[in-house]
C-alpha cells in the first residue's frame, strides 16, 4: 500500500523549508553583524589629526615667511617683483593646504557616515536574534506537527493493515522454488545436489 502525497504535503514543505530558511540566513547575518567594523578607523583618525597639525604649523612658518618678504621689501633687501613672486607662491601653498584640508574632512565625512551605518546595521543584531529564534521555534512545532500526521495515518490505517496481513497468503517454499531461487531457472536433477 502506497501512501498519497496530498496537496496539503507541499504546504508543510514549504512551511519548514521558509522556516528553515528564515533561520539559516538570521545565522548568517548574525555571523555578518559579530565580524562588521569600519577597519582602520583609528588609523584614519590619527592620519588626519597628524595632517591638520602639519597643516597648522605649515601655515605659521608660511605667515613667519611672509613677514620676513614684507621686511625685506620695506628694507628694501629684494626687489618687489621677486617679493610679488614669493607672496604668490606662498599663497598657492596656503591654498593647496585649505585644498588639503577639505579634502580630509570629505574623508571623515565619508568615514563617519559608514561609521554610523555600521553602527545602524549592528541595532538590527536584537531583531534578527528574535526571528532565528522564531525560525527555530517554528522548526520545532512544524516537526512536531509532522510526527503527529503520521501518527494519525498509522492509527487511522491499523486495522486496514491488521486485517491484510492477516489474510496474506505466503507463497509455498517447495523444493523447486527453492532450486529456482538458488540456481536460476536452470533444471538441475536431485542427484546434482547430492
Amino acid at each position: 500500500m502506497r501512501h498519497k502525497k496530498k496537496p496539503n504535503d507541499q504546504r508543510n514543505r514549504l512551511f519548514i523549508t521558509q522556516a528553515a530558511y528564515v533561520y539559516e540566513m538570521a545565522d548568517i547575518v548574525l555571523e555578518i553583524l559579530d565580524k562588521i567594523g569600519l577597519e582602520g578607523k583609528k588609523d584614519i583618525e590619527a592620519l588626519y589629526q597628524d595632517y591638520q597639525q602639519k597643516i597648522k604649523y605649515r601655515n605659521q612658518e608660511i605667515q613667519e615667511e611672509l613677514q620676513k618678504i614684507n621686511q625685506a621689501e620695506e628694507t628694501q633687501k629684494i626687489d618687489k617683483p621677486y617679493a610679488d613672486n614669493l607672496r604668490g607662491s606662498y599663497q598657492h601653498m596656503q591654498r593647496a593646504n585649505e585644498i588639503g584640508l577639505n579634502a580630509w574632512q570629505q574623508v571623515m565625512d565619508k568615514v563617519q557616515r559608514q561609521d554610523n551605518w555600521v553602527n545602524q546595521t549592528k541595532q538590527m543584531r536584537t531583531r534578527i536574534e528574535l526571528k532565528r529564534k522564531q525560525a527555530q521555534l517554528q522548526l520545532a512545532t512544524l516537526r512536531d506537527i509532522g510526527i503527529l500526521k503520521g501518527t494519525i495515518a498509522i492509527v487511522d490505517n491499523m486495522e486496514e493493515w491488521v486485517n491484510n496481513v492477516g489474510n496474506m497468503e505466503l507463497w509455498v517454499l517447495d523444493e523447486n522454488t527453492v532450486r529456482q531461487l538458488i540456481f536460476g531457472n536452470t533444471q538441475l536433477k536431485r542427484t546434482d545436489l547430492k
